[in-house]
């Protein structure tokens, strides 16, 4: 990816008034820069934007809102974040910034009869950004991004899964990233088999592959912590598989130094954690006691101060 294409993306999120793209472009230009100085610049006028100009909005605030079509009762919007939120591998990260570009071109791309990658697996761990990764993708491009609810979507009368994910499909427009968590749930290998639960799996798994060939509009991401188990034939159907590894000793002592930095806290031990899920949980829950005990004492230490100031006025009133 080429700093003009940065530029390009920087510019259109601007005239656009798309906040979170701008952000997003400027925070990937600066990660391109090889120069340190440059690097640091554009990251704290960015911080700096943030603060003292117009306030940041996730992009269900920006402009009118997106209706979602009726399907939006399998649908749960996600939280807004951002690429800058997160510690991705720089691999991780190259690869996501191009496909955003893509999509960013997906019209003239279309033009030279080629199609932006639009349906993407990421797999790995749970706990290490996945799902967090595929809503900054929507936050870079400016679209909200919908989680499905499998419970909401998954059946237990015949043939009613496939005819509801079709609805989901159908229902895809440019304007939507869709994020499919736990795949392995309805996308596990077929097999052949006699009993109806066996075949009705067999029929979810083949409308999937179906509705995957046709989807040319919106993005679909699917995470998974078992790739091993889904079928064969939907591992082809995606453009790219992207893996989310478990994170190292030094990248969650990282997260926590970010955290605890927001939080307003000294950094807190980590060194249990397994992933970045449990870091952020443990960071939580450490910093809230460390700012309940501050409250706590300031409260005692004020009580104490009043209690001073009205014995003294009580022996002033004595002495009179």
């Amino acid at each position: 990816m080429t700093a003009s294409a940065h530029v390009v993306q920087l510019v259109r999120a601007h005239y656009r008034q798309d906040e979170p793209g701008f952000v997003s472009s400027a925070l990937a230009l600066a990660r391109a820069s090889k120069a340190p100085t440059v690097k640091a610049a554009i990251t704290n006028l960015v911080q700096s934007g943030r603060t003292a100009g117009r306030p940041y909005q996730p992009p269900s605030q920006l402009g009118q809102p997106r209706a979602v079509a009726p399907a939006s009762q399998m649908l749960q919007q996600l939280p807004a974040v951002t690429f800058d939120e997160l510690l991705l591998d720089a691999p991780i990260q190259a690869v996501l910034d191009e496909i955003v570009i893509e999509l960013e071109y997906r019209e003239e791309l279309a033009q030279r009869k080629l199609r932006a990658r639009n349906r993407l697996l990421f797999w790995g761990p749970p706990g290490n950004g996945k799902s967090s990764s595929a809503a900054a993708m929507g936050n870079a491009l400016g679209v909200p991004a919908y989680g499905v609810s499998l419970p909401r979507t998954i059946s237990k009368y015949i043939g009613e899964t496939g005819q509801n994910l079709g609805q989901l499909f159908d229902n895809l427009t440019q304007e939507t990233l869709v994020v499919f968590d736990e795949l392995d749930a309805i996308g596990s290998r077929r097999g052949v088999v006699e009993q109806a639960a066996g075949k009705e799996h067999n029929g979810i798994v083949n409308t999937m592959l179906t509705l995957l060939d046709r989807c040319r509009k919106g993005v679909i991401v699917a995470t998974t912590n078992r790739p091993d188990i889904l079928d064969p034939a939907l591992l082809r159907r995606f453009d790219e598989l992207v893996e989310f590894p478990a994170p190292n000793a030094e990248q969650m002592r990282s997260l926590a130094r970010k955290l605890c930095d927001g939080y307003g806290v000294p950094e807190v031990e980590v060194g249990n954690c397994q992933n970045f899920d449990e870091v952020a949980k443990s960071c939580e829950t450490q910093a809230r006691r460390i700012v309940m005990k501050e409250l706590l004492a300031a409260e005692a230490a004020e009580e104490e101060t009043e209690t001073g100031d009205q014995n003294g006025t009580e022996k002033d009133h004595e002495e009179e």
